[in-house]
Parts: structure tokens; sequence; C-alpha cells
């Protein structure tokens, strides 16, 4: 057809003039008087690709929006267009209307890289919960992760659920369904080293509320320090829990004297690795002159 070829070789001359205004003159034109509209959805996506390129996102969205739900479309085109609607939906920040319209999508377009879109909705339902958790609706964040479906998410997205479960359920006082998460956490393979912490303090806070000293000191063990006040309160948790399980805790007691500096701090320490020894006269002679200026205590302790 002369006039069809004739319309779009007008596109076409627009295109390689690069001119953003003769193009989209060109393409409405060809929208407007095409009879055969033999690349009516391709000049469309074309012309909203110009209105989003111009950050005009309303006007490009609801086109877009449109073209991906259009049925006559090819497959490929439609899948274009809907990745450039969220597109538009994410650089304004609409994140309620992103979330709807994600979900929309992964339903329309069901075996046919539905699953992008699935990730997507996963994603604005974390977003949803970490708003109103910092809004102080812990109940509403908690709700909004219920949504979630981890079969379909990235292993990314189902460590931030799981961790911002343990959270939001302290919070909410359902210690156990938190336990339970930390549990899950740390079953994940993709863990980072900050993660792998995290899920482990969380494990050992989680067990010392339930009394469970045998699992916190376990736990506790696994949790990795970075400076020394962290690694000093490591070492006295585990000394704690030690005594309380009724254990030794000579290997703790070592690593706190070995970092203080503290004359009566350290005589305190070596006062109670001697009682908690298993042979608590041979610690003694081994730690006579490490008592300093409090020989007062070394001869209290010899008695």
């Amino acid at each position: 057809d002369e006039k069809e070829s004739a319309l779009l070789k007008q596109i076409e001359v627009a295109e390689k003039s690069q001119d953003a205004t003769q193009i989209m003159t060109a393409q409405a034109f060809y929208l407007q008087n095409s009879v055969k509209k033999t690349k009516e959805f391709e000049v469309k996506y074309q012309s909203l690709r110009q209105s989003y390129e111009k950050a005009k996102y309303a006007e490009a969205f609801l086109g877009l929006k449109a073209l991906a739900l259009e049925p006559k479309a090819s497959q490929a085109l439609r899948k274009q267009a809907a990745d450039l609607a969220l597109d538009t939906l994410v650089l304004t920040k609409d994140d309620e209307k992103l979330r709807a319209t994600s979900l929309e999508f992964s339903q329309v377009f069901k075996g046919h890289g539905d699953q992008d879109y699935a990730q997507i909705y996963q994603k604005t339902l974390l977003t949803e919960s970490a708003k109103l958790a910092s809004g102080n609706q812990p109940e509403l964040a908690y709700a909004a992760l219920l949504k979630f479906d981890s079969k379909v998410a990235t292993d990314a997205d189902r460590v931030i659920l799981l961790k911002n479960k343990i959270l939001l359920s302290q919070k909410l006082g359902h210690y156990s369904e938190a336990r339970t998460f930390a549990d899950e956490l740390l079953q994940m393979k993709s863990l980072t080293a900050a993660d792998q912490d995290f899920a482990w303090a969380q494990k050992a806070y989680l067990a010392e509320l339930f009394l469970d000293f045998k699992t916190a000191r376990a736990a506790t063990e696994k949790v990795q320090v970075k400076t020394a006040p962290e690694e000093k309160t490591k070492n006295i948790k585990l000394v704690l829990f030690s005594e309380i399980l009724g254990e030794k805790a000579t290997k703790e007691y070592l690593e706190l004297l070995k970092k203080s500096s503290d004359e009566p701090e350290r005589t305190q320490l070596l006062s109670r690795l001697i009682r908690n020894s298993a042979n608590p006269e041979a610690e003694l002679l081994k730690a006579k002159n490490q008592f300093g200026s409090s020989p007062e205590t070394y001869s209290r302790l010899a008695l």
C-alpha cells in the first residue's frame, strides 16, 4: 500500500534527522492517518518512549500500560512496554501504583516472563513494610510481609524478608516466631558475613530470653566480632553462659585477661578464673605473679 509506505517513510526520514520534534510529529501523523496500521503498536511504543525520555512520566505510563495490556500487540513489544511503564513508576516513586501494576503484570504475563514482575511485586511489599515500620505501625508492617511469596522472590529479597520478620516479631512480642525466623535465615546459603552475624546474634539473644543458655552460648560463639569492645562483650557473655550452665570458662577468662590493662579488673578476672578452674591450686600458682598490687587477694585465694 503506497499510503502506508509513504507514512512509514516519513517516520524513517524524521528518525535520520535525529530531531525529536520531527520524529514525534511523523509518528503522530502516522497514527492519525494510517488506514492499515501495519506498524501501529511499534509506532505507539516509540512515541511513548519519546514522552518517557522527555520526563512526561504520567502521560507515558498511561499509554505504556495500555500497550502492555493490548492483546493484539506482539508479546515482545507488550513486555517492552510493561518494563518501561514500571520504570516510570520507579522514577516518580509512586510505590502504591508500582505495587498494584507489578502484581497486575505478573498475572497478565503468566508463563511469559511473569517472574520478573512477580519479583518486583515482592520488592514493593518489602518497601511498603519498611515505610509502615518506620511510621511506628509494626502490625501493618508485619501484615504486609505476610503477602510476600518466597517461591518467586530473589534470594536477596528472601534474606531481607526474614531479617524484617525477626525484628517485627520481636516488636510485636512474638518471640517464638522470631526464633523460627532466625533459624530459617541461618539455613539460607546466600548469606553475607554480615547477615550471618545478624542471624547468630538474634538467635543468641532470643535463646537467652527463653533461658536456653546452651543455645545462647553456641550462637554467641558463632558471632564474628570486629572491635575490641565487641570482643570483650562477647567473652563476658560466654563466661556468663558457661557459669550458668555449671561449666568451665577458662578459655574466655584468658581471652579477657589478655586484652585487659586495668589492674582491678585483671585482679577480679584472675580470682574468677581460679575459682572456675578444674584445678584451682595449679591455676593459683600459675597466676601468682599477675596479682600485682593486690597480694592480699592472692593470699585470700590461697587460704
